[in-house]
């Protein structure tokens, strides 16, 4: 004749608990459930059109959704599913120091696709822009601040770059980057941040 298995008394919990040492935690008080892709290049393969817009300032502006995720040189992909990567490009134009003419970023991403963009307009390169979205592409990315709740429920960013998540240099030169960065004595937790699009040759 089998016995029925013993049943734990919930009343024993505390004096296990007061027998643990108390500086043991189920969890470090700077863990994530994100993962904080580290900075680099990386391949994309598809991406999705999330808006186009008209800016106040007259230019266009396009959001990109990164649903196939990103993929590294080792084989190793990031992003997609519920909650991909966004890039915003738009068609505001700007100069590099030292080299003639000016470009945007709309430019960039449809060269980084194969589009030639020189003297083209806006019009007709928004229009090219649904024919990009399966062309692989090299993406850069960086890292910035995630933005903090206010008092008032609005949330705000400092507007931290990449450079500011720096912590130092492994053994060959290259530079390595922290989770977190402090600027005027808070700290910001980091999040990837879409930098720009290189085509692949």
């Amino acid at each position: 004749m089998s016995s029925s298995p013993a049943v734990f008394d919930p009343s024993t919990l505390g004096q296990i608990a007061e027998s643990i040492d108390p500086s043991q935690v189920v969890e470090t008080s700077d863990y994530s459930d994100s993962i904080l892709i580290p900075v680099g290049r990386y391949i994309s393969t598809s991406r999705s059109l999330q808006n186009v817009e008209k800016r106040d300032d007259g230019t266009a502006s396009v959001t990109l959704s990164l649903t196939g995720g990103i993929t590294s040189d080792s084989g190793v992909t990031f992003g997609g599913g519920q909650y991909p990567l966004r890039a915003w490009v738009n068609s505001k134009l700007f100069s590099f120091q030292g080299q003639p003419g000016s470009t945007s970023s709309l430019a960039q991403y449809l060269k980084a696709c194969g589009f030639e963009t020189a003297g083209k307009t806006v019009a007709e390169m928004l229009l090219m822009v649904p024919e990009t979205l399966t062309m692989p592409v090299y993406v850069k990315i960086g890292r910035t601040d995630k933005a903090v709740k206010q008092d008032d429920g609005s949330y705000k960013s400092a507007g931290l770059k990449t450079k500011d998540f720096v912590i130092g240099n492994d053994e060959q030169g290259n530079r390595l980057f922290g989770a977190t960065a402090t600027k005027d004595g808070v700290t910001y937790a980091g999040k990837p941040r879409v930098e720009g699009f290189s085509r692949i040759r």
